[in-house]
């Protein structure tokens, strides 16, 4: 059997770090050992990376690219050697990041609980192209381990579900649809010839296809291997590009229902023997096919026809597919001389952990007929019980169930699920699209910070301080409330600029240390920045990389030197300017017996054991409330319209007595999943956007314009979870079919549901999942002990 590592990456390279999830298990079962680490930001590495891809797109090699690229070698460097010495800088650099002591201990656990002669399957999942693009199979843990291989996935992917069919094919044969695309300066018939030599393999030859051809081809009959030669690339937004032929380019998408028809029907392997394929390996991990291989960079003719060679070689006679793909990689390693860095650009991508796949699998898959099971049911009965004695089964049952939902939920095991419930609860809720007129958010977008630059503004970071000068000598005039910076600012303001901010009331943030990383803070501005005008911007992060929680306090440290968080500051300063409300504070300490209140409104100490979670002390720490997020943002407009004076008119309207929010909306840059965020391509807030949301709450709290989000005590959600079991309990035993008793227990599930949902709206998060689990598994064995002893 094989085994499943699964690496986790959430974050990005420059800035943020990764925060990294090991998971191991056992072929494509649930995991059995999970480990949380980091691994640090390295704008060198990220350095290292675009180096080497430039230099390796300056080699002119007649390649599988849609478009030859423009060559620029200034005659004194050979673009091999370069392209060699870039690669040979990347690898050094990756390796050292690798052996950061935040990551030792997955390195470790890793070593120990795999054995070196085990077949393993790497699987690294991360949303970030430039964590995709690193050199994975270099790490030394692959290869020191001869039977382990890496592949790519995507955050969010999920095992396929529903059962497929099997390909209609002859006994023994695997099925293949060759695509042979446009061959303009390439030559397929090299891909072509050894799939013909392919043994027990059907190959149907679709060459230079339109688009209605391919199309009709995947519907029309049943799949094994989808294989495509010609040109392709990945465009802007990580878009995979096909060329057909000399006039037909088409995505992935437009072609999915005849990819998803071929799913269906038993298509498990895409093989793109063409340039720059990631783009198109999301595309088809997005329609979740099982497994697919692509070329990561440009790949020269030659390197792509050996590596078909020496793949289909391995895999036609028993390989795995992992073993099989390392097996062709390394042998890519004898064309480096002339094709610098050739074992590195074929790459597997798949949208899930899966069992590994072999070419048996192919003409005999594994799940054939597992749902055609039946159970056998017992035709004699034994005994008829009373209404009491069902009753008092009933009652028992659902003691007992709910006794083991409490403690397995107690243990933290159902945090996952119960959050993954509220983030449903909270999209699907109603009465959250009205936007929060009270704040204004100023974002800077990549096209803002090179428009400073064209204005001859000195950049060290994204806000220059004379763009800052500028933004608040244009807003001074109409009066806001107050202004929040959450851009970082760890070195002294310009001197023009600091005279200018005694006279603004301006909010600047610092991140003190973290409870559960070893991430150092950041200092403010200067050490003798006021600390009335400083506020922490340090959220806790849930398992999932979720933000659900908010601080408002927590213990000042040497980084930091404020007790307060930044929305929490700006909430306090908005209302004492705007509507009176006085500032209230208490020393955040161990004693929990304190609350923190703004006007009549107390904000209630989140717990280790409260709603949903079960947090060690670590993440319980500080002054903690849950999120209160809305479906619609606040009001926002460019940096670059201020700053050209294209919103002078309408200014006084979009500034006076509002907060003014300050902050970075590139994507990869500061941005965080929320339960706003779903599906496979999850889409992150930015960081000036979930702050946004908690002052938001902070305010309509204080204001009774809507509730804080709370909930029960230990106790009474206890009594709830027990109530629910013996609703699944009492359902069964009033059913007189085993029809209407299922429809029970399914209409018991909805109106617990809808119920959650209500409480929900009224600022009460109720356990969801394990009242669920409890209904549903009392209902099970109240039915099952029905009808084995029951003839009714």
């Amino acid at each position: 059997m094989s085994k499943l590592a699964v690496l986790e990456l959430r974050g990005d390279l420059n800035h943020q770090g990764f925060y990294v999830t090991l998971r191991i298990g056992q072929g494509d079962l649930a995991s059995s050992i999970t480990l949380d680490r980091t691994l640090p930001p390295s704008t060198l590495l990220s350095e290292h990376l675009t180096q080497w891809q430039q230099d390796y797109r300056r080699l002119s090699t007649p390649s599988r690219a849609l478009k030859p690229s423009k060559i620029r070698v200034n005659g004194k460097i050979d673009p091999i050697e370069a392209c060699s010495e870039s690669a040979q800088r990347l690898e050094q650099q990756f390796q050292r990041w690798l052996r950061s002591d935040s990551f030792r201990d997955i390195d470790l656990q890793l070593r120990q609980a795999l054995m070196p002669d085990e077949l393993v399957q790497v699987l690294i999942r991360t949303a970030n192209a430039e964590a995709q693009a690193l050199p994975w199979h270099l790490w030394d843990f692959i290869e020191q381990y001869p039977k382990a291989e890496v592949a790519l996935s995507s955050l969010g992917s999920s095992p396929c579900s529903g059962k497929r069919n099997s390909a209609a094919s002859e006994p023994n044969q695997v099925n293949i649809l060759a695509v042979l695309g446009d061959r303009t300066n390439i030559d397929v018939e090299s891909d072509q010839q050894t799939l013909n030599e392919l043994p027990g393999a059907k190959v149907e030859f679709l060459p230079e296809p339109t688009h209605q051809e391919l199309h009709d081809k995947l519907y029309e009959k049943s799949w094994h291997i989808l294989f495509f030669a010609g040109h392709s690339e990945t465009q802007a937004k990580r878009q995979g590009i096909l060329r057909l032929n000399s006039t037909t380019h088409l995505t992935i998408d437009q072609v999915r229902y005849g990819v998803q028809r071929a799913i269906a029907n038993g298509l498990q392997l895409a093989i793109f023997n063409s340039c720059d394929g990631l783009g198109l390996a999301q595309a088809l991990a997005d329609l979740q096919l099982p497994h697919i291989i692509v070329m990561r960079e440009v790949v020269p003719d030659c390197v792509a026809q050996q590596f078909l060679k020496y793949f289909l070689q391995e895999f036609s006679q028993g390989q795995s597919l992992h073993l099989a793909q390392r097996e062709a990689r390394q042998r890519l390693l004898g064309m480096e001389k002339v094709y610098p860095c050739a074992s590195w650009l074929p790459v597997i991508f798949q949208p899930s952990a899966a069992k590994p796949l072999s070419w048996l699998d192919l003409i005999k898959p594994e799940d054939e007929g597992i749902f055609d099971q039946t159970v056998a049911v017992p035709t004699q009965k034994a005994q008829t019980f009373s209404l009491g004695v069902k009753l008092g089964t009933a009652f028992v049952c659902g003691a007992l169930v709910s006794s083991v939902v409490v403690g397995i939920r107690a243990l933290g095991w159902l945090q996952g699920w119960e959050l993954k419930a509220f983030d449903h609860l909270i999209r699907v809720r109603p009465g959250q699209s009205i936007p929060d007129h009270r704040i204004l958010v100023v974002a800077i977008g990549e096209e803002d910070i090179q428009y400073q630059r064209n204005q001859g503004m000195e950049m060290e970071g994204s806000l220059s301080d004379e763009a800052l000068l500028a933004l608040l000598q244009k807003f001074s005039p109409h009066q806001p409330s107050v202004i929040g910076l959450d851009i970082i600012h760890d070195f002294p303001f310009i001197p023009e600029l600091q005279s200018h901010l005694k006279e603004q009331k301006l909010i600047a943030i610092c991140q003190a240390k973290s409870f559960t990383s070893d991430l150092p803070g950041v200092k403010p501005p200067t050490s003798d920045f006021p600390v009335e005008q400083l506020g922490f911007n340090n959220v806790p992060l849930d398992r999932d990389g979720v933000i659900r929680r908010q601080f408002l306090g927590m213990p000042s440290d040497e980084y930091c030197p404020t007790q307060q968080s930044f929305g929490f500051r700006i909430a306090q300063n908005y209302l004492e300017n705007s509507h009176g409300i006085k500032k209230e504070w208490i020393t955040v300490s161990p004693h929990r017996n304190k609350r923190i209140q703004l006007g009549s409104q107390t904000f209630g100490r989140l717990e280790g054991h409260a709603g949903g979670y079960q947090l060690s002390q670590g993440d319980a720490g500080g002054y903690q409330v849950l999120v209160d997020y809305q479906a619609v943002r606040p009001k926002q407009v460019n940096l670059r319209e201020i700053l050209s004076g294209s919103l002078d008119s309408q200014l006084a309207g979009l500034v006076r007595d509002r907060i003014i929010l300050i902050g970075v909306v590139n994507p990869n840059i500061d941005t965080h999943l929320t339960p706003y965020s779903k599906g496979l391509q999850a889409e992150a807030m930015p960081g000036v956007v979930v702050q946004a949301q908690m002052i938001s709450q902070i305010i309509s709290a204080a204001l009774g314009e809507r509730p804080l989000l709370s909930w029960w005590a230990e106790w009474a959600e206890l009594l709830w979870i027990g109530s629910w079991a013996w609703v699944g309990a009492i359902v069964v035993v009033g059913g007189r079919s085993l029809y209407i008793q299922m429809v029970g227990v399914l209409i018991s599930l909805i109106l617990l549901w809808g119920v959650c949902l209500f409480l929900l709206v009224q600022g009460w998060w109720v356990p969801l999942v394990p009242s669920a689990l409890a209904l549903g598994i009392t209902a099970v064995s109240v039915l099952g002990l029905y009808h084995l002893y029951s003839d009714e």
